[in-house]
């Protein structure tokens, strides 16, 4: 059966958007800013609890959530984002070797956020980055490097104020589920061990992590396909469902582009999972497949913008 797919031009007012982490001062703007932060002019204001990003790593300690506290595993998730962090230079994440490199890919994590204050916190990010060891070998074309899996506490809600483009993805129960229902899945699956791409010299796979994690919970009828809202909400985006959203990358400071946040066509390219995952991949624009392919004969067409070679 043939597959056919055309990207659906979405204006702005079509797209609901998201809140902005807010700074002590209550406008809209740069929020909570990441740890490490001595390289940043930024004053932010926190409470008694939660002045900083809690990590937890679940690749180094066997991928079991046994090491969060009760309440944080059990606390409810109302709302899911796939985020476009941009600014590493502060501590956030490390996914490139830095020498010689003038411009920083941005780096794709899933946040969640949650109904209510627990300990401080409002938000997690889920995130595959590459593991510290890596970071201080040499850079090696054509190889592959281990992730680590982090969930990343922080204490705001909405866009991360390091993010070039957040999309909130719809939940298939609006009352939303406890954290531990989001990664179970995860750890069942052996997801925790990932492998990142040397390539062109970037290790690239984070968005094959993140589109494997979504069609897992797409899967088990936690979320849908739809985009319900996104920040910000224009250049619009050129397609309503996350799977095609995830194959473009979207403009940061770091892209010689006119207009930030600018939607650009780049294929997903593959990490290495320790366990093989069998998805319709008619959903996913992988680089060289028929979705990205129409994708890239729309975008030539419409004289939209491709960053060739992928992310």
């Amino acid at each position: 059966m043939s597959y056919s797919w055309r990207p659906e031009i979405r204006s702005a007012s079509e797209l609901s958007s998201i809140p902005v982490a807010t700074s002590s001062s209550g406008q809209g703007g740069p929020g909570p800013s990441p740890l490490r932060q001595s390289t940043s002019q930024q004053s932010v204001a926190f409470g008694p609890q939660g002045t900083s990003p809690l990590y937890y790593d679940l690749t180094t300690n066997n991928g079991t959530l046994s090491i969060l506290p009760t309440p944080l595993q059990h606390c409810v998730c109302r709302r899911v984002f796939v985020e476009y962090l941009y600014d590493n230079k502060v501590g956030e994440p490390p996914t490139m070797k830095t020498g010689g490199v003038k411009q920083t890919p941005n780096h794709v994590v899933i946040k969640l956020d949650l109904g209510l204050n627990v300990y401080g916190y409002s938000g997690v990010h889920i995130l595959m980055d590459v593991g510290p060891e890596v970071l201080s070998a040499d850079f090696r074309e054509g190889t592959f490097a281990r992730g680590v899996l982090y969930m990343r506490f922080v204490t705001y809600a909405g866009q991360s104020w390091n993010s070039c483009r957040t999309l909130e993805v719809e939940l298939k129960q609006e009352t939303g589920q406890p954290l531990f229902t989001f990664m179970n899945p995860i750890l069942d699956k052996n997801m925790q061990v990932f492998s990142f791409a040397a390539r062109d010299g970037y290790y690239r796979g984070c968005r094959h992590w993140v589109t494997n994690v979504l069609l897992t919970w797409k899967s088990m009828n936690l979320i849908t396909s739809r985009i319900k809202g996104t920040h910000p909400v224009a250049p619009p985006i050129q397609v309503d469902d996350i799977f095609g959203a995830i194959g473009y990358d979207y403009a940061s400071p770091y892209h010689a582009v006119r207009d930030p946040s600018t939607p650009l066509l780049s294929g997903i390219i593959k990490g290495a999972f320790a366990t093989p995952h069998e998805y319709d991949e008619q959903l996913v624009p992988y680089m060289g497949s028929r979705r990205y392919e129409v994708a890239l004969q729309y975008v030539y067409r419409e004289g939209l913008a491709a960053r060739l070679g992928g992310i």
